[in-house]
């Protein structure tokens, strides 16, 4: 594992949002504070997988770090049924989190008992990515007639099309990942490194920019559904 310039910049996109987000946490919805922690998540798992390659490299020792990887997700993809959750709040749609959410564990569980902890554990990651592309669809429709300002100017329709993005455009990747990585790695490692990881940072770089708006004006922002 090694940094690329796009790894780079979701770092650093992932760092200031938490500076952002956390210098002014306490005026945040709670939408936008799970997607806060959702944030500190990734930029924590990112930088212990690095610490973890580097060191075990530096013993001549081979590097297995898939487990922290299906750890990361874990923690990740229940932040982000939260975030949906308190935005969706109608009966139908929250029915829908939940079925969702308890596949996602289930598929989760049984290819983690299945497989191990150093298989990464594609197919829960790919249950999750076609859960949220619906649930972000859903969720930008709402953001798109309740925002009471310009599109361009509403942190969540950034925030929600971000998500939108990057949960659409991995499916078709996720489906493929350990095939792909066994049978084709140099064609695995391309898409990977130029396809996945850009969509990971269209979704900083949106998440970014909705927490720049939230930095110039809290009155922009959706309040928590009562």
């Amino acid at each position: 594992m090694h940094l690329s310039l796009i790894d780079t910049f979701i770092l650093i996109f992932c760092l200031m949002v938490n500076v952002l987000g956390y210098v002014y946490y306490s005026k945040l919805s709670t939408f936008f504070k799970l997607l806060l922690i959702q944030s500190s998540i990734a930029l924590f798992f990112i930088l212990a997988a690095l610490s973890h390659h580097y060191y075990y490299l530096s013993r001549g020792q081979k590097v297995i770090n898939t487990w922290i990887m299906n750890g990361q997700l874990l923690l990740e993809m229940e932040i982000t049924f939260l975030a949906f959750w308190q935005v969706l709040i109608a009966r139908k749609i929250r029915v829908l989190v939940i079925i969702a959410n308890v596949l996602f564990l289930t598929v989760y569980f049984w290819q983690l008992s299945y497989q191990g902890l150093n298989e990464y554990v594609n197919w829960a990651d790919l249950t999750a990515c076609i859960f949220f592309t619906v649930l972000a669809t859903i969720a930008f429709y709402k953001f798109s007639f309740e925002s009471v300002t310009a599109w361009w100017k509403s942190p969540e329709i950034w925030a929600t099309l971000g998500l939108l993005i990057y949960f659409a455009g991995s499916v078709p990747f996720i489906s493929m990942n350990n095939y792909l990585r066994t049978n084709y790695f140099e064609i695995w490692s391309f898409v990977y490194h130029y396809i996945a990881v850009t969509l990971g940072l269209m979704k900083y770089a949106f998440l970014l920019i909705s927490f720049i708006i939230l930095y110039f004006g809290f009155r922009k922002q959706i309040p928590d559904e009562k």
